[in-house]
């Protein structure tokens, strides 16, 4: 959804979407913010407004939240989340704006799965640290599961276990040493199935 966003943004632009769309996927869970500075200076290499820059974000936002919110969950995302979140305490992490990945959880009615939802401007490195404080965990009482490279390094910092979810079209955790990989939720559901009578994850 976010990679059609960023098509629709800068189809003006044909002669650089590859190059946008490879650098966006390369980059998952970045601010993008973050991503809309470099395209310009790096790709399109043209001066970004602040005015235009702020076109963009709101442009972006726009063209992305009706299409996130109709979109199918992920094969076992919802059973997941109506079995485990009177288990285990679920935070979603995002590199999204936090107003904004609240309005996604709020539109798609799954505010009561969560304790909170974190997004930009803090990284996900950020919060990761904070939930570990703030609940008085330890790295080995959390698993954090993610699609992005972002994800991977937020985990590793605190040196979380981490379940990557991949695809087909992009494996970006190739080569790295991720502790479990999983194409869609109910791999999740299965694992945990796997530990309850031996998990050391905080309940």
């Amino acid at each position: 959804t976010k990679g059609w966003g960023f098509k629709k943004l800068f189809e003006q632009y044909p002669q650089h979407l590859d190059a946008i769309i490879s650098y966006h996927y390369a980059n998952g869970g970045m601010p993008r913010y973050d991503k809309f500075r470099h395209i310009y200076k790096e790709i399109l290499k043209e001066p970004l407004s602040e005015e235009k820059f702020q076109q963009l974000c709101d442009g972006f936002s726009e063209l992305v939240f009706e299409r996130v919110v109709a979109c199918d969950f992920v094969p076992g995302a919802k059973e997941f989340l109506e079995q485990y979140h009177k288990i285990y305490k679920l935070y979603v992490v995002s590199g999204t704006p936090a107003d904004e990945m609240e309005r996604v959880v709020k539109a798609k009615g799954l505010g009561k799965y969560f304790q909170a939802v974190y997004g930009s401007p803090h990284d996900k490195g950020y919060w990761t640290k904070k939930i570990l404080v703030d609940e008085k965990l330890t790295a080995d009482e959390v698993i954090w599961v993610g699609d992005a490279l972002s994800d991977w390094r937020a985990a590793t910092e605190s040196s979380i276990r981490f379940i990557g979810r991949f695809s087909a079209e992009h494996d970006v955790f190739k080569g790295k040493k991720i502790f479990l990989s999983i194409d869609d939720l109910q791999g999740l559901t299965r694992f945990l199935a796997g530990q309850d009578k031996t998990t050391t994850l905080k309940r």
